[in-house]
């Protein structure tokens, strides 16, 4: 991947589409080996290419925004996220008017985003668009609507809303479990939101069962995003605040290992 940049740029000039998205992969290398800094402005080298070549108005564009934006939430910058990932939003609906799984895809992650950031009625009203758009495209039964459910009983365990959490984090595990598999790290996102709505509502065995799988599968899945490790690692955190118990030993190791391996990666 890098030693075919040099080679495309002697071919098609400095400027060009396909150097461009070299430069789009190239940054998601360095992302990938934790070299945000380097990512970041390899990004934003491709992106400033692609809007001369391409226009504001191109998917290449929101693509590159949309990579961009990872970076920024990776390095702790998720109000830059958020403006970015905005941007990228509204590049696909000006491409795409009305219903499309972009469209869907980019609303779903900015709303994840406000919870994070604590904004939680715009949180709602995002991630409730998201999920009655992928309905109407998808049907019931399709992964992004499982994504969309997960995020939603998230927003819902931070509202305090159990029963609601609850009943949307069953609905992820499932439909997560089905086009996956019980061990996927996406369905570890949907059970780890489901054992936080139970210790919510007291359910404190469940809950410590399935927070206990479902870190043991985000601690151990390079795949999943940190922010899902890190969350569910607060969820057992708080189910034995609430539980008025110590965190057994067997937790206690089980975070101290992916915390190393985490600074190893």
């Amino acid at each position: 991947m890098v030693s075919t940049l040099p080679m495309k740029r002697v071919l098609l000039g400095e400027k060009h589409p396909e150097i461009a998205m070299g430069l789009n992969n190239l940054a998601y290398l360095f992302q990938d080996k934790g070299d945000l800094k380097r990512a970041e402005a390899t990004y934003r080298e491709a992106l400033m290419m692609q809007r001369e070549l391409l226009g504001n108005v191109h998917p290449d564009v929101a693509n590159t925004l949309n990579n961009l934006a990872f970076v920024q939430d990776d390095k702790g910058d998720l109000a830059g996220a958020l403006l970015t990932e905005r941007e990228c939003l509204a590049i696909y609906r000006a491409l795409f008017p009305g219903d499309h799984p972009e469209v869907a895809r980019i609303t779903n992650r900015i709303g994840y985003w406000l919870v994070e950031a604590h904004q939680y009625e715009e949180a709602g009203e995002d991630l409730t668009e998201a999920l009655a758009m992928r309905r109407r495209l998808f049907g019931e039964n399709h992964p992004d609507v499982a994504s969309s459910l997960t995020h939603l009983a998230i927003l819902q365990v931070e509202t305090h809303k159990y029963r609601e959490a609850l009943e949307s984090a069953v609905a992820a595990t499932e439909l997560s479990t089905k086009a996956f598999s019980a061990t996927h790290w996406r369905t570890a996102v949907a059970q780890s939101a489901q054992g936080a709505a139970r210790a919510g509502l007291g359910e404190y065995p469940e809950a410590e069962r399935l927070l206990t799988g479902g870190y043991q599968i985000l601690s151990s899945d390079l795949g999943a995003l940190p922010t899902y490790r890190n969350r569910a690692r607060g969820y057992l955190e708080d189910l034995y605040r609430r539980w008025k118990r110590p965190m057994p030993a067997a937790q206690l190791a089980l975070i101290a290992a992916s915390a190393v391996k985490a600074e190893q990666n």
